[in-house]
């Protein structure tokens, strides 16, 4: 997917800013997340960079700009036992071969960034049905729904949730 006049930091590496934008967009434009919460602080436990929703499934998108971050990740506590995060399938997203695919945790899908485009390096193919079943994570559902209530609340609060009934 090519993002046009998508900005990128002088030196042609991205910020995290910017990855979290460009991961956002892929949520909603490839993905076809018709809920995306980016960098979402909750009482979940966990801030996605990116958290994308469908109808039977969400997406986590965490946003790396250096090797030290991505090592760091894996230590927390939700990234030791999967079923303490969030997402029914997950990906790290970085600057083109900054992570490789040998150095993802199980299940871990990977995505480049180029400055123009995301690519998959690693990805589940096809249908979800049908092939992503291996890429699937057991989660907590717990912290999603504490998500999707926090901005629910946020929108009630600000005065919009009347508007879903007209």
């Amino acid at each position: 997917m090519v993002y046009k006049n998508q900005k990128v930091a002088k030196n042609n590496k991205p910020t995290h800013s910017e990855l979290v934008k460009v991961a956002g967009r892929w949520l909603s434009k490839t993905m076809s997340c018709g809920v995306v919460f980016t960098e979402l602080v909750t009482t979940a436990d966990e801030t996605p960079d990116a958290f994308g929703l469908r109808s039977d499934y969400t997406i986590l998108v965490e946003c790396k700009i250096s090797r030290t971050d991505f090592f760091a990740d894996q230590k927390k506590r939700f990234r030791k036992v999967s079923e303490n995060g969030i997402g029914d399938y997950r990906f790290y997203l970085c600057p083109k071969g900054l992570i490789s695919t040998n150095e993802l945790p199980p299940k871990w899908g990977l995505l480049y960034y180029d400055g123009k485009r995301v690519r998959k390096i690693k990805a589940p193919k096809g249908n979800i049905a049908s092939t992503w079943l291996d890429f699937k994570f057991d989660k907590s559902e717990r912290k999603e729904y504490r998500i999707m209530y926090s901005a629910l609340r946020r929108i009630r609060l600000q005065g919009y949730l009347g508007c879903m009934y007209l």
